[in-house]
């Protein structure tokens, strides 16, 4: 897969303005700072294009160069406003050239998105550059991978979102139904205690354990019960002073029979 890097730099200023003398100062200025460039000495060709930039700040080419030495370095920010101000010349080739560097500026950035519409300007300007097309797929599976692990990062913070909600819910459960349990209890513990007073105020209320035992015992077939024991025995002393009564009537009869006087 091919690295984004930047495009030649393009050093037509000097050809533009050679032909005007009090301009020379600008374009040897501009042509320091492109053997600067070719020798990797970018922060002297830096130098060299801001001070040829100070007496034509309008010019879309220095704009472009100067881009080029932000962008070596490391000012990828600063290269990519330089290179969106190239980009406003009527050259199509230098705009499509200087869309191209904003699109490598925005990947440096992981700016992926907004990449592919840089991208996408140059092609549109050039149609035939072969680089553009390249960074353009590379960026747009970069695009897709990033959409991806935002779309597995959202799901992550969702699912642990829920899980706090769920965790909460449990606790507040569970809180809830240790107050009712500790609401039933006190309940019960009252009924008790209103229970337990009401049998302490009406104590002859509660039946003898005697009696209860009595009244519960089964009687034996053929026995008799205190009443009835009492009852026959009352029956036979009547009887037998019945029958001693009728003895002595007997006997005083059969005296006065037997033996007159």
């Amino acid at each position: 897969m091919r690295k984004i890097d930047h495009i030649p730099v393009v050093a037509v200023l000097w050809t533009v303005l050679c032909a005007f003398s009090f301009l020379d100062d600008v374009a040897r200025k501009v042509e320091q700072g492109n053997e600067h460039f070719d020798r990797a000495e970018f922060q002297e060709a830096l130098k060299a294009y801001q001070e040829a930039q100070t007496d034509r700040p309008d010019a879309p080419e220095l704009h472009f160069n100067l881009g080029d030495a932000l962008y070596k370095t490391g000012a990828v920010v600063e290269a990519m406003s330089a290179f969106e101000q190239a980009a406003k010349t009527g050259d199509k080739n230098m705009a499509a050239k200087a869309y191209y560097n904003v699109g490598n500026s925005l990947y440096r950035q992981q700016a992926f998105d907004k990449a592919v519409g840089a991208y996408e300007k140059s092609l549109e300007l050039n149609p035939d550059d072969r680089d553009a097309k390249v960074n353009l797929e590379m960026t747009l599976e970069k695009l897709e991978e990033q959409q991806q692990q935002d779309q597995n990062q959202d799901q992550q913070d969702q699912n642990k979102d829920q899980d706090q909600e769920d965790d909460e819910q449990q606790n507040q459960d569970q809180a809830d139904d240790e107050e009712n349990q500790d609401s039933q209890n006190q309940q019960q513990q009252n009924e008790n205690d209103e229970q337990d007073q009401s049998e302490q105020q009406n104590p002859n209320d509660q039946p003898e354990q005697g009696q209860d035992e009595q009244q519960q015992q089964p009687q034996e077939p053929g026995e008799l019960s205190p009443e009835e024991a009492q009852r026959l025995l009352d029956a036979m002393k009547d009887r037998e002073s019945e029958s001693q009564k009728r003895r002595r009537v007997r006997l005083q009869g059969k005296r006065y029979r037997g033996n007159p006087w």
